[in-house]
């Protein structure tokens, strides 16, 4: 039963998503945590996503769109919906824990200055209809290195309880999180809370990187578990050759917009002395370049896109600024 005056909403974005609803649904409908609203944003799927949820949970808000408006835009449009003080964006191939809600409301309760939270996502095969309990994990939270290269935490890593400790990371996977309305609305650009210009692929860490300059935090809850089915997941370590070899199983798309919306997030949230002179960052970014020319030449484009784009993500830096509230100095300790 849905409750009629939500504290939390959940938003999901559907997109020929069929063969993972009935167990995510399922795993919401079981939560401990009841006060909340289920708002869909569908990008013109193809299959029987709507109508299923129309038959099955009709209570649900649905929102349909003609046509594929990305993760971003579709997010952001079901954000919009809420009233809502706690937003909870769920991918469609999640399954949660009973008590996966209640842990981290309470956790949204017990800490003023949190704009979001999240808990520990566990790998999953891609049929969630047959799940079982899995030692994989998928994330913890976002880590950024010196170089600024954005990974999630615990990665193809065995749960061993080495993140079973509650605490502070620099931001929280968008496959599944809980935002504090009041936040998002305070690093909304023109209205936008993930940034629309990248369509899809690290929104999170942009927001996640908003979030911190206007002085909020970001939780991990270890107590709070879930299960991913992540199509895009990293198969390999993080060196040099397993970074090369886990892009090679990636869309061209996936490979473009990844690369050009890293750019966008340096120009919108770093320091400029940062974009000049830190090593890590400009070995990091000369590496890149010269795989990407020889070995990865479609890629390059997202240089052009930045580039053509590049006069409005300056707009967007110049407004960020203005609400920043911490000196970006104190960043430095996310960065490992």
């Amino acid at each position: 039963m849905i409750s009629k005056t939500p504290r939390v909403s959940i938003v999901i974005v559907t997109w020929n998503s069929i063969k993972y609803l009935p167990p995510l649904f399922d795993s919401i409908e079981n939560q401990t945590k009841r006060d909340f609203e289920i708002i869909v944003v569908d990008n013109g799927s193809s299959d029987n996503s709507v109508s299923w949820i129309e038959k099955n949970y009709p209570a649900a808000r649905i929102l349909r769109n003609k046509a594929n408006l990305g993760f971003a835009a579709a997010n952001n449009q079901g954000i919009r919906m809420s009233a809502a003080p706690y937003i909870v964006l769920c991918n469609t191939d999640i399954v949660m824990a009973k008590n996966f809600l209640e842990e981290l409301h309470k956790a949204m309760d017990n800490n003023s200055k949190a704009g979001s939270v999240g808990g520990k996502l566990l790998k999953s095969s891609l049929d969630l209809n047959n799940i079982g309990d899995s030692d994989t994990i998928d994330s913890t939270g976002i880590v950024l290195y010196k170089s600024r290269r954005a990974i999630d935490r615990g990665e193809n890593d065995k749960d061993t309880g080495q993140f079973d400790n509650t605490g502070e990371v620099f931001g929280i996977s968008a496959a599944l999180i809980m935002y504090r309305k009041d936040a998002l609305d305070a690093v909304a650009l023109s209205g936008q809370y993930f940034d629309e210009s990248f369509f899809s692929y690290k929104e999170d860490v942009d927001l996640a990187w908003r979030l911190r300059l206007a002085g909020f935090t970001s939780v991990y809850i270890s107590t709070a578990k879930a299960l991913h089915a992540r199509n895009a997941a990293r198969k390999t370590d993080l060196s040099d050759i397993g970074t090369i070899k886990n892009r090679q199983g990636k869309s061209p798309t996936a490979k473009y917009l990844s690369y050009r919306n890293h750019l966008y997030i340096l120009v919108k949230n770093e320091e400029w002395k940062n974009v000049f002179l830190n090593p890590a960052l400009a070995w990091y970014e000369l590496k890149k370049f010269i795989y990407l020319l020889f070995r990865e030449p479609t890629s390059l484009k997202g240089i052009l896109s930045f580039y053509a784009n590049l006069p409005q993500m300056l707009k967007k830096r110049r407004r960020i600024r203005d609400k920043t509230i911490i000196n970006r100095k104190t960043l430095s300790k996310w960065f490992q």
